[in-house]
């Protein structure tokens, strides 16, 4: 009977806010590899397990496993419960921290399979904090961009206190020589190359899922008037209204059903936007959780993305 560690399996395990959902499309879409949303090893279940073992000939040269919970296993559920404390007045969750969990998460997943392959993706410390807002936006936060930023600079616990060179020191101790660091910033430059490393760990094909835009961040005139209606529903007395309604509001925002109330504010009031950028002080604290990053090669043209020289 042939193992399922006779083929490779890779492990993505993250960085929040680095092409995870694209990441995760295309594993999905790729014609031999074998990947499961929420899964492990391309297999829900008991029955997919003992599938996977009968079928010999399988298409399938590689599964692979992807959560950006596994490196950050506390972070989403953290901010999760923020977006809903804040969205709806609901009582205070109990704060853990937000890198809380990733070593015992990556003793585990040596032990489950020692044989593995990991793959982490970074993202540069000022972009992950302008698409952070964006997320938060999304989730239907009433906060404006300058008290995020205000809020972020002052959170040592949360995600941005991430360290990108002792989670990567972990893993290559726990899997020596199989652990391949990417920039998502080299996936923007050239999708074919960032892919193609990928690839040539997994002994895939080339597959190209063309161009395809997945939880892409909101514009500037979206970030300014989505605070703000959110705002506007955090004010409202009565909690179930408030509760249905910021829900309700989210549902929009995905959906983008804001769009006709949008263009009649910019009528009105003209074209507004906002952003947010970190602060050179959060930038120079966190570049020190990536100088070791980025000498790597593949980090040669994106070394401004993450330190402050």
């Amino acid at each position: 009977m042939t193992r399922l560690t006779s083929r490779p399996h890779l492990i993505h395990i993250g960085f929040p806010k680095a092409a995870s959902t694209f990441l995760q499309h295309w594993f999905d879409r790729h014609p031999e590899i074998a990947y499961r949303p929420g899964g492990l090893a391309g297999m829900h279940t008991v029955y997919d397990l003992v599938e996977a073992v009968l079928d010999q000939d399988s298409r399938y040269r590689c599964r692979v496993t992807s959560d950006e919970r596994l490196v950050a296993p506390e972070a989403e559920r953290m901010v999760l419960a923020r977006a809903e404390r804040w969205r709806t007045d609901s009582d205070p969750a109990d704060h853990s921290d937000g890198t809380q969990g990733f070593e015992a998460v990556a003793h585990l997943l040596q032990k489950m399979f020692p044989d593995a392959s990991i793959l982490i993706v970074s993202r540069g410390f000022d972009d992950f904090f302008k698409s952070a807002f964006s997320q938060v936006t999304k989730e239907g936060v009433p906060i404006s961009s300058d008290v995020f930023a205000a809020t972020v600079a002052d959170d040592t616990t949360g995600i941005m206190s991430l360290d990108y060179d002792e989670i990567i020191a972990l893993y290559e101790q726990l899997f020596p020589g199989r652990v391949l660091v990417l920039p998502y910033e080299m996936l923007v430059e050239n999708r074919h190359a960032f892919l193609g490393r990928i690839e040539e760990m997994l002994g895939v094909s080339p597959f190209d899922p063309g161009e395809v835009r997945l939880n892409t961040s909101l514009s500037g005139e979206q970030l300014y008037w989505y605070p703000r209606i959110a705002k506007c529903i955090h004010r409202i007395p009565v909690r179930p209204i408030r509760r249905a309604l910021g829900w309700l509001h989210v549902a929009m925002i995905s959906r983008g059903a804001w769009k006709p109330v949008l263009l009649a504010l910019r009528l009105f009031f003209g074209k507004r936007s906002a952003g947010v950028e970190a602060s050179a002080e959060l930038i120079e604290k966190l570049s020190a959780n990536a100088r070791k990053m980025v000498e790597r090669e593949e980090f040669a043209r994106f070394r401004h993305c993450y330190v402050a020289d």
